[in-house]
């Protein structure tokens, strides 16, 4: 379960430089986020397109990117966002 989280953290790291400043989530970023994530699963598409809802409905695009750049920078994930992840697993993976 933990090893499903790890990933998802390295894949945020990844996509901080693929994502562009705005606040609307677009669908180039929704793509290469649910490409990236099925991939570092190992095929989870569904606890991918969990975390991608949540993270929408919990965050802008700016918002997600500032995490991003925090996690980057201290290597730790907020609360928010490791529940978020969380919950995904729980109802998905297990």
């Amino acid at each position: 379960m933990r090893s499903l989280a790890a990933a998802l953290s390295a894949l945020l790291l990844l996509l901080a430089a693929c994502v562009p400043a705005a606040d609307e989530w677009t669908d180039e970023v929704r793509d290469n986020f649910l490409e990236a994530c099925e991939e570092s699963s190992g095929g989870e598409l569904a606890y991918c397109r969990c975390v991608l809802d949540d993270l929408e409905a919990t965050y802008t695009l700016a918002e997600f990117e500032e995490i991003e750049r925090q996690l980057d920078e201290t290597g730790e994930m907020p609360a928010e966002l490791e529940a978020i992840i969380d919950a995904c697993i729980e109802e998905h993976i297990t």
